[in-house]
């Protein structure tokens, strides 16, 4: 799921250009994430794919006249268990060092030899998602935490979860939400479960309305990243990579504090997110008070 929303300034950047200007562009992703291209402007349609074999048959009979491959060439296909479908496409990029690139849509961008005019990824919501915090028990000034990841290399402690949302409870007035598939801090009153009850958009349309983002490396971060939500994101040691950096725009500029492991992500301590989290506080306050005087 990140994959597809960091990717998405390349299907931008094609309508942009003269030559694809008046393309029809079709967008083929799995079923279960199609909601996330569904209200995006540059995109005709969007298609399901079964699996990465169904694409690479797709690529070989030639449907369409040009595409662009969002993934690298040994990307292998874990239903059909087929370890190598394509070809070297003769770039070097590969899982093995796509994030020496500059993560997954600078690599895209080199790979198919597409020129970025804009590296901020953006996400599009109807009326009705964008008006879905206000049906749930959400107030104003709240605070998203996500904890689970696909991968459990990329996650954090559920004590030191707890432990975090129980210090930022008592010295600030947020309310907590937590959201993803499934809940791992599971107490109302530490945060708010969302887990599991909403939409992919209705999740991000609550992420855009919050005021912090905390979260591990996940489809909701590049949420977060896509609304310029100010965030605090965990990283660690992860495929072979010691350090790394998934986010391209506001996150890469300053917009959230990166903390990296120097091994897993379980060894980063509560200590280290809390401090960050009360220097993300101050600059939000910060800017707040500055919109204040400008008005007065």
């Amino acid at each position: 799921m990140g994959d597809i929303i960091a990717c998405e300034p390349i299907v931008r950047s094609l309508r942009r250009n003269n030559k694809y200007s008046s393309a029809y562009i079709i967008w083929a992703v799995k079923k279960s994430y199609k909601e996330l291209l569904m209200y995006n402007p540059n995109i005709d349609k969007v298609i399901y794919m079964h699996c990465i074999s169904e694409r690479f048959m797709s690529l070989y009979k030639k449907l369409v006249d040009n595409t662009v491959d969002l993934h690298c060439f040994d990307r292998y296909c874990s239903l059909c268990t087929n370890e190598k479908n394509i070809k070297d496409d003769n770039t070097g990029i590969s899982l093995k060092n796509f994030y020496d690139y500059g993560g997954i849509l600078n690599a895209v961008a080199i790979k198919n030899k597409i020129s970025l005019d804009d590296y901020q990824p953006k996400m599009y919501l109807n009326k009705k998602q964008k008006n879905i915090s206000n049906d749930l028990n959400v107030k104003n000034n709240y605070i998203i935490v996500h904890c689970l990841s696909n991968n459990k290399i990329k996650d954090w402690d559920r004590e030191k979860w707890i432990e975090l949302c129980v210090l930022i409870k008592e010295k600030y007035n947020y309310t907590i939400v937590e959201v993803g598939i499934n809940p791992l801090i599971e107490n109302d009153n530490i945060a708010l479960n969302y887990c599991g009850k909403l939409s992919l958009l209705e999740t991000a349309s609550i992420i855009e309305k919050s005021e912090i983002f905390i979260g591990v490396d996940s489809g909701p971060a590049h949420m977060a990243n896509s609304f310029k939500i100010p965030g605090i994101i965990l990283l660690g040691k992860y495929i072979g990579f010691e350090k790394y950096i998934p986010y391209t725009g506001y996150y890469l500029n300053n917009g959230a504090e990166l903390i990296h492991a120097n091994g897993f992500v379980s060894e980063i301590k509560t200590k280290n997110v809390f401090d960050k989290f009360e220097i993300m506080h101050r600059r939000i306050k910060n800017c707040s008070d500055r919109k204040i005087q400008e008005y007065l």
